[in-house]
């Protein structure tokens, strides 16, 4: 929805001193179809802290599907410099 944030699903950790973050991605919706073949998992509000706090939500959560689909594609207008 317009104005609203989006959760995106990641795996974060830092391997030998190295931040590292992974960005989870699914196959896409019809929206995000046309543009590519992968688009980022995304949750819903309610979700996100699930995610974040409890180890055995994030396995549920992806087993389940119940992610959110892309939001409606939007058309960007250019920057004017």
């Amino acid at each position: 929805m317009p104005g609203q944030p989006l959760y995106l699903t990641g795996i974060y950790d830092t391997i030998n001193g190295v931040n590292c973050l992974i960005i989870l991605t699914t196959a896409p919706n019809d929206s995000v179809a046309p543009i590519h073949d992968r688009m980022p998992l995304l949750l819903s509000h309610e979700q996100v802290r699930p995610w974040l706090v409890d180890a055995g939500a994030a396995p549920e959560l992806l087993c389940s599907r119940a992610v959110l689909p892309a939001p409606q594609r939007w058309t960007l207008s250019r920057l004017k410099m």
